[in-house]
């Protein structure tokens, strides 16, 4: 699960510093986030086994060395409410430039001022759809939700009937849910 992989502040850091860098080899990541080579070498076993990251040989001069890059990028989204807990990752995968995108790289032959009005108001309008995309992404995951709690009493009801066919009392059935 992508939460046990980021559940550790090493792994966080690598993932952070290879999506600056694009690439490094062990001995660059060891120095930069001052983390012993054996210890490095276990985190990124971890995160090439689960296919976030991945590797390759290049050889410049002197020996071969392992580079390790992000293999793709991930968005994950955690909700933890009252009879709610959904985990939700997907591929971040490239778009085609937006209408928006387009009207920022136009800002760059404006004058500094108008460049500057015509920046505010792209980011209201980010802003406002951004808040339009959350909205609808926390109706989504109320949902969801309702759906996990309905699936957990209609598999209820389903093992009364049957402890009901068998006749066993209700009374000495305690229900807990293992995941």
């Amino acid at each position: 699960m992508v939460l046990d992989i980021l559940g550790s502040e090493t792994r966080r850091r690598i993932l952070r510093l290879l999506s600056i860098r694009r690439k490094c080899y062990l001995t660059e990541i060891s120095k930069m986030l001052e983390i012993s080579q054996k210890a490095l070498i276990r985190h990124l076993e971890i995160l090439e086994k689960r296919g976030i990251i991945s590797s390759y040989y290049e050889k410049e001069e002197g020996p071969a060395r392992k580079y390790f890059f992000l293999n793709r990028g991930l968005q994950l989204d955690l909700r933890i409410a009252p009879g709610s807990y959904v985990v939700l990752t997907r591929e971040v995968v490239e778009s085609p430039k937006s209408e928006l995108e387009l009207e920022l790289t136009e800002c760059r032959r404006l004058d500094p001022e108008e460049r500057m009005k015509k920046l505010k108001s792209l980011r209201k309008k980010l802003e406002e759809k951004l808040e339009e995309i959350n909205r609808e992404r926390d109706s989504i995951l109320d949902l969801l939700s309702k759906i996990d709690r309905e699936m957990r009493d209609a598999e209820r009801e389903e093992i009364m009937k049957k402890l009901r066919e068998l006749g066993i009392e209700r009374k000495s059935i305690v229900f807990r849910r293992i995941d």
